[in-house]
């Protein structure tokens, strides 16, 4: 089904991406 978000905007990869980018994460990755 469709996804709660639009593509290009606040998406997981999107959010995972600028959180990365500001030195922030959701999850215990490396």
């Amino acid at each position: 089904g469709p996804k709660p978000y639009t593509a290009g905007t606040w998406g997981p990869a999107a959010s995972s991406a600028l959180l990365s980018r500001d030195g922030l994460c959701w999850h215990e990755e490396a």
